[in-house]
This record gives C-alpha cells, structure tokens and sequence, in this order.
C-alpha cells in the first residue's frame, strides 16, 4: 500500500508543477528533454509524454527519372530449364527410366549406374538392350544426366543415391533441352 500512496503522490506533483507552453500541444517543456518514468516505478513508457524522433538529416530521395529502387535489376520471368516429367526406380538389376515425354522404358544397369556416380560414361539401353543414350554426371557434379536423343533428362545426384541405396522407392526425372544454351538468342 505504501508503493501506491507514493505513485499517487509521485503522479499528483507531476502535474501539478508541469509548465504550459504556448503553441505547444505535446504537453512537454521545450528545454528539458522528457523523463520516461512510471508513477511508481522505473519502468519506461508511462506516465511522462514522449517526443517524436526527428532523424538528423533527411533521407536523399533519388533524382528525377531514375527509379527508387535503381540497386535491383527487373527480369522477365523465364520459364524454367527443367519440368518434371517422369521417375526412376529399380526393378530387377537396372535402374528403370520411365518419361511422359516417351512411351518406351529406358535402363541402366545397376553396375553402370555406381560408375556413373563415381564419375564414368554408360549407355541407356532400351529393353531390346539397344543403345539410346547416355548417362552422366552433370559439370558440378550434383546430377545425374540422361541425354537420350535430342531430350536432356536430369535427377538430382542425391535423390539418385537414395534410390540406389534403399532410403528411397523412386526418385523425380526433369527434362530440359539438350542445349539449353542454344536458347540464348531467342
């Protein structure tokens, strides 16, 4: 109780010795800055006003014609390289690619994919075990390539390592160009 009785007292002589400037609506002396105290404690954000901060110079605004954000760069939206458009999963001894794209079954066998990932060359076969195309890593080396005809597909190299190794049933094929690159001049 005698916490409260010095709050009241301590609010009370607070405004009653409070000066009124003309023309100032704050209710703040101009001089002295404000004290931010509570009635009965000192826990800010009570009792006294608060002045607005002014910041001590003005914020440049940019010339006229030049965009306000002129740091960002604005692109066209592309489409993206690679859309999703089959899976790969093992059956028997080969890892099994089977696209949208085309109706027939490409394999590669187990040992050929393990080469693959150590960084080789292998043949795509078709089940007639003709050749199609080939498989390999990508340039950094976190894909897996199927260039079979003019068609670029590509797995992720890890989603490839979770099939091979048993954490994964299936894995997502994404095809792309064979030469991305060619479509620069477009």
């Amino acid at each position: 109780m005698p916490g409260l009785i010095r709050a009241v007292r301590d609010l009370l002589t607070r405004l009653l010795s409070r000066r009124r400037v003309s023309g100032d609506t704050t209710g703040c002396p101009p001089a002295t800055p404000p004290k931010v105290t509570a009635p009965g404690g000192d826990r800010p954000g009570s009792g006294e006003c608060l002045r607005p901060v002014v910041p001590a110079k003005p914020v440049p605004l940019p010339p006229e014609g030049q965009p306000a954000f002129s740091r960002w760069k604005v692109r066209e939206s592309e489409r993206p390289p690679f859309g999703k458009v089959g899976r790969i999963f093992i059956e028997g001894d080969a890892l099994v690619i089977r696209t949208d794209r085309d109706p027939r079954c490409f394999s590669l066998p187990l040992d050929g994919a393990a080469a693959v990932l150590a960084g080789d060359s292998r043949a795509i076969l078709l089940p007639t075990g003709d050749a199609v195309g080939t498989a390999r890593l990508s340039a950094s080396g976190r894909a897996v390539n199927f260039l079979i005809g003019p068609v670029l597909y590509t797995t992720p190299r890890a989603r490839v390592t979770d099939v091979l190794e048993g954490r994964a049933r299936k894995a997502a094929v994404f095809a792309g160009e064979a030469r991305p690159w060619d479509r620069a001049g477009q």
